[in-house]
């Protein structure tokens, strides 16, 4: 069983690392709060640079990000409650690209 719990841990790990270089990492998860109340989930690079560090956004509001260029990058607002609605993760449109490598 111990075996197994290894195996399976080295796995993931294994997956975490694999990716194009350039193709940005999902380091962060965090939760926001729309102005209905409903959470939604959002990733960005751990480079990146949340805007609204409240994590509450006002209706029609999008969640924005600085990237390491300075550059403003938005997810927006309906891309948000879709997530919330769906349950699933929202991320910024230019970089929802994900791409593996084989070793």
């Amino acid at each position: 069983m111990k075996r197994l719990l290894f195996r399976i841990l080295v796995s993931l790990l294994s997956w975490s690392s694999l990716g194009l270089a350039g193709e940005p990492r999902w380091d962060v998860l965090r939760v926001y709060t729309l102005a209905d109340g409903r959470a939604v989930a959002v990733a960005y690079p751990g480079e990146w640079r949340e805007v609204n560090a409240t994590r509450v956004l006002e209706a029609g509001a999008p969640a924005q990000f600085i990237d390491t260029s300075g550059r403003r990058v938005q997810i927006p607002a309906d891309a948000l409650v879709r997530a919330a609605e769906t349950r699933t993760v929202a991320r910024p449109q230019e970089n929802r690209k994900v791409a593996l490598r084989s070793h």
